[in-house]
């Protein structure tokens, strides 16, 4: 075909250049008739269904093959000449877009991309000041109450994969704001998993696995809860597990409290299984290294299972003992096993 001939349906025709198609208004004995209708270019099966003419296979609206690396289909959104106005490059609606038709449920996928190879199924990108390079909006969720909608949802089902994935070089690695509702959910069920798990892999300076915030009076930087588990645990290899900082008078860096009205209950408990530890241990330079306050009693030191002074262990000038008879012994020299040397307080 030449240049300028026509189109031929059911045919093959080879381009030899760009072929333009071209919306412009109308000119008739010099009187401008505007463009008839909203789209320049339209494809799809017949709608007429009362003359069977309706194909019964699965076909394309529009295919596009890029060569050599080439992209298959480019849309251009807004006036190409000066950009007055924005629009958008390429819109996918699954299913009929007219307002008050039902769509078939489940409705179809607006836009959809496969990934040839090992490439990405979908990329975005945007340079814009507080813009997307991929946005995802979900308005079902804003009208009907207690009915699951996504914005954005991502699946992998590979084990060292991600359902969704998220990295920056300076800013935050992935950021989630809700007006009325939890900023960020997890869940798992994995064995030994956690639903939010916070890694920070700097060796030096400060850094910080999981942090977080809150200003409410009656709220907390971070809640954790849990009826059968622990409520929160921290494990350090080579420094302190929980740290509590307070700046506030008359409250704790850390504060324990356990609301039940029976049994033998604690409201901070400590263990320590070295010789030299101690399961809780204070310190102050200028006040108590430790005040206690009790309806039944403000300290109660448990006996031994044996009466008299203890014979054996490395004792420090100090310690207090009770023995299995109730009497008090007071450390006044340390030493170990007979070298330290003991006092009894009680009659």
């Amino acid at each position: 075909m030449s240049s300028g001939d026509p189109v031929k349906a059911g045919n093959i025709t080879t381009a030899y250049a760009t072929t333009d198609v071209v919306a412009e208004p109308n000119w008739d004995n010099y009187h401008r008739t505007e463009f008839n209708g909203s789209v320049i270019f339209r494809v799809g099966p017949s709608n007429d269904a009362k003359d069977n003419r309706v194909p019964e296979a699965t076909l394309d609206g529009v295919q596009g093959l890029g060569l050599w690396g080439g992209t298959g289909v480019i849309g251009l959104g807004g006036q190409i000449v000066d950009a007055r106005s924005a629009g958008i490059g390429v819109l996918g609606v699954g299913g009929r877009p007219e307002a008050g038709i039902d769509l078939p449920d489940p409705g179809g996928i607006g836009v959809k991309g496969i990934a040839g190879g090992t490439a990405d199924g979908v990329v975005g990108l945007s340079d814009a000041h507080f813009r997307s390079g991929v946005f995802g909006f979900n308005s079902l969720s804003l009208q009907i109450n207690d009915v699951a909608g996504f914005g954005v949802f991502g699946r992998c089902d590979a084990a060292g994969g991600a359902g969704v994935g998220a990295e920056s070089k300076f800013g935050v690695g992935a950021r989630a704001h809700s007006a009325e509702n939890d900023g960020v959910v997890g869940l798992s069920d994995g064995q030994n998993k956690s639903g939010v798990l916070g890694f920070n892999s700097r060796e030096e300076g400060v850094g910080y696995g999981l942090f977080g915030r809150c200003d409410a009076n009656g709220g907390a930087g971070v809640g954790a809860e849990s009826s059968l588990g622990v409520g929160v645990r921290g494990h350090s290899r080579f420094n302190d597990a929980v740290v509590g900082l307070s700046d506030a008078k008359v409250k704790s860096g850390v504060y324990g409290f356990n609301s039940n009205t029976s049994g033998k209950t604690f409201g901070v408990f400590g263990r320590a299984n070295s010789p030299e530890g101690a399961a809780v241990a204070g310190a102050s330079d200028h006040g108590y290294g430790a005040s206690f306050r009790g309806g039944l009693a403000p300290l109660r030191i448990e006996p031994a299972g044996a009466k008299g002074a203890p014979a054996t262990g490395n004792h420090q000038t100090g310690e207090f003992f009770v023995d299995s008879l109730g009497d008090l012994y007071f450390c006044k020299i340390a030493g170990v096993g007979p070298a330290a040397k003991w006092v009894k307080l009680t009659p």
